[in-house]
């Protein structure tokens, strides 16, 4: 792999995946969307997004299904792991909450190294707008930037961004 100034990861499904009720969190989300008239039929980013302008208890929810009684159930991602643990510096874009990224980061002996975790609270619009990407930036090294990432709106978040990609299962072969 070609050599960057500056390794941006995704969280959930690249450096470790999450044990999240996923169908339970959408339908609360979903709930939430109905009260404020809001369509349902959309990504849950999307709705995640427009209901952070009218209603900031959405966090509160978010953080009862990804953080268990303050704690974070989760598997590494070994080969990004393996990876992360030789680079000095890392960061982190993320659709889930900056706290959960910490938690985890922490648990495995990564958070030292990560200069800046953007969640979705940070952002007015989530992956894959570049919003992230730009509150990242005075945080990043001059130069060549990469995302990795496990999904497509994580490859249209780079695209977004004018940054390089790389899918999470192309570290299996760098090992």
């Amino acid at each position: 792999m070609d050599k960057y100034d500056n390794y941006i990861f995704d969280f959930d499904g690249t450096i470790a995946t999450i044990d999240v009720d996923w169908i339970s969190l959408k339908k609360k989300i979903n709930t939430l969307c109905i009260q404020n008239e809001f369509r349902i039929e959309q990504k849950l980013n999307l709705k995640i997004d427009q209901l952070k302008a009218v209603d900031s208890n959405v966090f509160q929810i978010i953080k009862s299904f990804e953080q268990n009684s303050a704690d974070v159930d989760f598997q590494e991602i070994k080969p990004i792991i393996s990876f992360l643990k030789k680079l000095d510096v890392f960061y982190v874009v993320s659709n889930n909450l900056r706290s959960t990224v910490s938690i985890v980061l922490k648990k495995i002996g990564l958070f030292e190294n990560c200069k800046k975790i953007v969640g979705i609270e940070d952002i007015k619009n989530s992956k894959p707008s570049c919003s992230a990407f730009e509150v990242l930036l005075p945080f990043l090294n001059k130069g060549k930037s990469i995302y990795i990432g496990d999904r497509e709106t994580d490859l249209e978040f780079a695209k977004n961004s004018n940054i390089d990609f790389k899918y999470v299962r192309d570290f299996y072969d760098f090992g």
